[in-house]
């Protein structure tokens, strides 16, 4: 209301200021229903409840559903109402043909769109779609939709969010975007370009049943290709027919299972391989496997034998063949589908037999998109999603090497799993009376290991924007790494994880970890090579299989099994950054200055007119000196394109002027560039007719002596800092590849030229005033080339800190020729650094790729790497032994929930019930509350209770009775049972012997003692205590014992123990024969936790509901 009120006054002011009777709308209202004529608006469409059908077309008028008979309304809960005029749930269609059309309204945005028509690649890089096998597919299959480069190429995507903005899955609402490969590759996928074409309400996910929704847009689609529209062209001011295409889709891996309508888990997971899959079902770890990754090696690999490093068998199968469109088209295209979400099977429903005849197939439905013609002849239909393939490897990795509970692929299960397979006998689990104790695996990290991977990634530093705060993400003390997002699992395994395990793990291991790394950073660049993507595939095959003969089958989840099919998608599809989720995630391009995966725009100052990029914050003037300044401006002089023929006639003079130096080609050079600048400006002068390039023109005059330094500048898609102001951040780190004259050898004095890499941190950024134009300088500190640079292990190492007077005469750099690194100290060598590359994060304003900027960023070489392997063992000698104890704390839950199944399923058995499994009790229940804790009986004090004739309580502390008596039962007996009735009598019958064995050992305790300690209270034990005296069900204070000793004291005094608890007991059965027969006549009343509850109504009824869903039996 607030702004809506300023808005409102300020438009008060606009129209007293203009002339009297202007049309300026007077409130924030008026100007929306101005606005309202130039919206495109959208189309509100009912939906059934249960994603049956759209109440669409022929069904526009329905009121229920024709499939479910459910109504089109939403139904009051409470009353059992349908308020009519309420749709149950709506699909919100933005109709695509009205938006596609208003993008040629404009005559820059129509000339945009023909981009892609004279910038396709000429030297076999791909740097955008229209390079790739995809599109040159759609070229060579429909020429006359190819001959027109105004028709679109459109891609989609869909993912659910929720749109209150918190992170819970309980309302999932999806969108459905579209976006055009037409234009250049900084706007294609910028979100000014995204088309919204559906949002569907929730709040469950239309999972299978999204075809249901996709309908309009389909509808939609096939209209534009099979006969177009007629739009017109602002750019080429004529009408034409435009047509478009839809080339893929990009999703997560569970919405591609929806869209693709192919199962993403289970036996044949994988929708590349299809029936060919290879898995494996692990019966400890009750999952699959998806190994054999030998099958795609080359025919001769030495691995294909080597039968002893993975299942203990050769392997002589050939590649799988892939799924095309046209397979999967014949496969579906006679089903019918049946829509909707259908009720689940009760629990101990037959399932039905399939036959042994029956044709397997992996899809569930047919997909809406084969209505489209075209879609069964694409190469690449769905994309599989590098974006979440890398966080769950990483997440895996991470979770692996650091032993991280529930997040390790390692543990008990896993080690039976190999026992089971008959394989790496090392790593077997060894029984030791109750517990088991393992070896180390390779694949762990030791404590001390563990500890140094977890400190270089807390005190890395790095770029800004670059990534989020790593750092504040591990625990030191716990050595673990929690909350990692997409984006900075994303930076982990291309950038940090090879640092981080440098040294670290057994040596094969780690070479092949460093090898998955640099596959995923050379698969990310934004141009990337056709030959090179070829030899990805089989490099990739090589590296799993490494990983294959150390990791546990358990790692192996489907997602690690996708990296094997990547490097072919991108040789299909074109490079990576157009095909992943990144920029449909929810809140990227909100947040995408976070996590540095943006596109900026180089703003130049008007005041200013820097040649290239632009400074951070405003600058300080200052004076150079006269020797600093020369030597500035003389670096300058020699890297300006515009200087090279003034540069060869000097040397020309030189060598005439002085025979000496035509023969010493090294006193040359020391020459010419001390005199080159004065000779310069004597050569050139402003009026003078032999130069006729300004620029030099200026350069010759020099510069003014007064400079301007800042302590940021922006450029080459790179943020700088100078050293000085470096905090959490690292942004001061350059390198500079350039052309160097050193001597050719040790005995040859002759010069030749080499490319060096210089590495640096910046001291200083000035800018040199050339009265017309202005040139951004680096000043820097330079590393020793000589001893201040070397190569351990691949990886590059600096020495910041010694020996860096060699260039104290050359210390300048142009900006433009900066690229940006970082560096992570050694800290047994504080002196030395690693280096790690930092890939550019923007396009420019001009959409030309710089190929030099997009090269390989990983720290390791791997190509230095010895790729050698031996026959060494598995277990790690210097590593501790893993132990497990099921009767531990740790595994006292899982021991008492399989000890109750034991029994239960033991009774059930002899009853003639299925056994109950615990994987299937617990699979898809959210988790229950705990368990009550009574606080009303924390104060010390014990609580009279009053109970009538039938022995029920009632008066004030009725309820407060009736409720540990419930808490009580529950702690003793969870099962999932409405009435007790329902359990075996066998198994009660323990019960009852157990709970009175306790109560009467607690009796006794009491009456010894009426302030009987919490801590040795005897069901206090038998319960369990809780933190600072807590007893639970109980609260502070206050044992059971003492409860019970209460209910004694009601005893008469002159009665028998004996007698008095004979009377009790047939007091009692009575009472419960009399429940059981009047059962029928009462209602149950539940509690709001589903837990014991006992109402009392003044001794007339008496009624107990037990109904609790999961729980152990303490014996």
């Amino acid at each position: 209301m607030h702004g809506a009120d300023s808005y409102n006054h300020m438009l008060e002011i606009l129209r007293d200021m203009l002339p009297y009777g202007n049309t300026l709308p007077d409130s924030l209202h008026s100007t929306k229903k101005l606005l309202k004529t130039f919206d495109l608006g959208y189309e509100k469409i009912d939906a059934c409840i249960n994603d049956c059908c759209l109440f669409w077309k022929e069904r526009e008028h329905l009121e229920a559903c024709p499939k479910c008979d459910a109504s089109r309304w939403k139904t009051n809960k409470r009353t059992n109402t349908i308020n009519k005029g309420i749709p149950a749930k709506v699909l919100r269609y933005f109709p695509i043909i009205p938006r596609l059309k208003r993008m040629f309204s404009s005559a820059e945005k129509a000339e945009q769109l023909l981009w892609h028509s004279n910038h396709k690649s000429q030297d076999g890089r791909m740097r955008h779609p229209v390079d790739s096998m995809a599109w040159e597919r759609i070229d060579s299959k429909y020429p006359s939709f190819a001959s027109d480069p105004r028709n679109l190429r459109l891609a989609l995507s869909t993912d659910g969010f929720n749109p209150f903005g918190d992170m819970s899955s309980r309302y999932s609402c999806w969108h459905v975007i579209l976006v055009t490969y037409n234009l250049p590759p900084a706007l294609c996928m910028s979100k000014d370009n995204m088309i919204l074409s559906l949002l569907i309400s929730g709040p469950s996910q239309p999972g299978n049943d999204i075809d249901v929704y996709l309908e309009p847009l389909i509808d939609d689609l096939k209209e534009l290709w099979n006969n177009g529209i007629q739009v017109y062209d602002a750019f080429s001011k004529c009408m034409f027919n435009l047509k478009a295409i839809l080339m893929w889709t990009i999703n997560d891996f569970p919405a591609y299972g929806n869209l693709a309508e192919y199962p993403t888990k289970g036996k044949v997971a994988c929708p590349v391989c299809g029936m060919d899959t290879n898995s494996d079902w692990l019966k400890h770890s009750h999952k699959f496997s998806y190994l054999g990754h030998r099958r795609f090696l080359p025919p001769n690999h030495s691995f294909r034998k080597k039968a002893n490093w993975f299942n203990g068998k050769e392997e002589h199968r050939g590649k799988p063949r892939t799924i095309n469109g046209v397979q999967a088209f014949r496969a579906v295209k006679d089903w019918e589908n049946d829509w909707g979400k259908t009720e689940k099977k009760q629990k101990g429903g037959k399932k039905r037999k399939r036959k042994d005849t029956a044709p397997i197939w992996p899809w569930k439905k047919r997909s809406i998109f084969f209505d489209l013609p075209y879609w069964k002849n694409l190469l690449l239909c769905h994309n599989l999603d590098v974006m979440h393939v890398e966080k769950n490897i990483c997440e895996s990795f991470i979770g692996t090497l650091l032993n991280i509970k529930g997040k390790t692929k390692d543990g008990i299960n896993s080690r039976k799993d190999l026992e089971e397979m008959g394989i790496r006998d090392e790593l077997h689990a060894r029984q030791d009376g109750k517990r088991f104790r393992w070896s180390a695996g390779p694949y762990t990290l030791s404590r001390a290991e563990k500890r140094i991977f977890c400190e270089r990634l807390l005190e890395l530093k790095l770029p800004d924007g670059y990534s989020s705060n790593i750092s504040g993400k591990v625990s030191l003390e716990d050595c673990k790494i929690i909350g990692l997002k997409s984006h900075d699992c994303h930076i982990l395994l291309q950038q940090l994880l090879p640092v981080a395990l440098r040294g670290l793990l057994p040596k094969e291991l780690r070479t092949a970890k460093f090898r998955l790394c640099a596959f995923y950073n050379e698969l990310c660049q934004r141009v990337v090579d056709k030959n090179r993507l070829e030899a990805l595939e089989d490099e990739v095959a090589e590296t799993l299989c490494i990983l294959e003969r150390f990791f546990p089958p358990s790692f192996f989840d489907v997602m690690v099994h996708l990296t094997i099919h990547l490097a072919r998608e991108a040789r299909i599809g074109g490079p990576i950054q157009y095909r992943w989720q990144y920029p449909f995630e929810s809140g990227y391009m909100k947040h995408g200055a976070e996590i540095g995966v943006r596109y900026i725009r180089n703003q130049n100052f008007e005041n200013e007119k820097v040649t290239e990029g632009r400074p951070i914050l405003q600058g300080k003037s200052k004076t150079m000196t006269s020797e600093m300044l020369e030597i500035a401006h003389r670096y300058v002089l020699f890297d300006t394109a515009d200087c090279d023929p003034f540069i060869e006639m000097h040397l020309d003079e030189l060598r005439c002027s002085d025979r000496r130096l035509s023969k010493n080609e090294s006193l040359l050079q020391k020459r010419h560039m001390k005199t080159f600048s004065a000779w310069l400006e004597n050569k050139v002068k402003m009026g003078s007719s032999c130069c006729k390039s300004t620029t030099v023109k200026w350069l010759a005059c020099k510069p003014r002596k007064d400079v301007m330094s800042y302590s940021g500048f922006i450029i080459n898609g790179h943020r700088f800092h100078t050293r000085d102001v470096d905090r959490s951040t690292q942004n001061s780190g350059v390198s500079l590849k350039a052309e160097t004259l050193c001597q050719s050898s040790a005995k040859n004095n002759s010069q030749a030229i080499g490319k060096i890499t210089y590495y640096g941190v910046i001291r200083d950024i000035i800018v040199l005033d050339y009265h017309m134009f202005k040139v951004p300088l680096f000043h820097c500190d330079w590393a020793n080339i000589r001893n201040g640079v070397k190569v351990e292990d691949g990886f590059t190492l600096v020495n910041l800190l010694q020996g860096q007077h060699q260039f104290e005469k050359y210390p300048f750099i142009l900006a433009s020729q900066a690229k940006q690194v970082s560096y992570s100290r050694e800290k047994d060598n504080p002196c030395w650094y690693v280096v790690l590359k930092t890939p550019a994060r923007a396009f420019n304003e001009s959409n030309n790729f710089d190929d030099n900027a997009y090269t390989l960023s990983m720290p390791v070489d791997v190509t230095r790497l010895d790729m050698n392997f031996d026959d060494e063992g598995y277990a790690r000698d210097d590593s501790e032994d893993t132990t497990y104890d099921p009767t531990s704390k740790e595994g006292s839950k899982r021991a008492k929930r399989n000890q109750l199944a034991t029994i239960v399923s033991a009774i059930q058995h002899t009853r003639g019930r299925g056994v109950l499994d615990e994987s299937d009790t617990n699979k898809g229940k959210r988790k229950p509350r705990g368990r009550a804790k009574l606080t009303y009986l924390s104060k010390g004090k014990q609580l009279h209770v009053e109970f009538n004739t039938r022995g029920q309580p009632f008066e004030e502390n009725a309820a407060k009775f009736s409720s540990l008596l419930g808490a009580t039962a529950m702690e003793l007996v969870h099962v999932t049972l409405k009435t007790w009735k329902d359990l075996a009598q066998d198994f009660r019958n323990q019960l009852w012997e157990h709970a009175q064995k306790r109560i009467e050992e607690a009796n006794k305790n009491a009456m010894s003692s009426d302030k009987y300690s919490v801590k040795n209270d005897a069901l206090t034990k038998a319960l369990g205590p809780e933190c600072r005296g807590r007893v639970r069900g109980l609260g502070f204070g206050t044992t059971p014992s003492q409860m019970g000793a209460q209910m004694k004291r009601l005893m008469p005094m002159r009665a028998e123990v004996e007698k008095w608890h004979h009377q009790i007991s047939l007091k009692v059965m009575k009472f419960v024969q009399r429940i059981k027969m009047e059962s029928s006549i009462y209602n149950p009343e539940y509690s709001g936790n589903y837990v014991y509850q006992v109402k009392e109504n003044r001794g007339e009824q008496f009624v107990v509901n037990i109904e609790q869903k999961t729980c152990a039996c303490n014996k």
